[in-house]
């Protein structure tokens, strides 16, 4: 387990480097939209590097957890769609600020952030 998490490094270091790279708002940014932004970045980054480490890996994967090819799939399935509405939801919430909007923005980063969070307890 010890070398497949050496090779999952460099997930871990693009999403540092793309929250720590941007880790003050600016004056006159909404905290919300400038948080909604950073973690769909790096859901995106994220999703990206796990689905294809799983893949180059599968095989090895399988035999230390097969609920890690099982989340994959999960991920393959649905995080296009998990991205596409945060996405949504950012515009929406530029667009009208109003605390339903921001109410389902805050929900969509969520699903994300779960996801992001999935995808770091699999490869501790």
């Amino acid at each position: 387990m010890k070398q497949l998490q050496m090779k999952f490094l460099p997930v871990y270091a693009c999403a540092i480097v793309a929250l720590v790279s941007c880790s003050t708002i600016q004056p006159g940014n909404d905290p919300v939209v400038v948080d909604a932004e950073r973690t769909t970045q790096v859901a995106m980054t994220t999703f990206d590097s796990f689905l294809k480490y799983e893949r180059s890996n599968d095989a090895s994967l399988r035999e230390v957890n097969p609920a890690i090819h099982k989340y994959a799939n999960k991920v393959r399935d649905n995080g296009q769609q998990w991205l596409r509405t945060a996405r949504s939801m950012t515009q929406a919430y530029k667009y009208n600020r109003s605390s339903e909007n921001k109410a389902n923005l805050l929900t969509a980063i969520a699903v994300l952030q779960e996801a992001v969070n999935q995808i770091n307890q699999f490869m501790k």
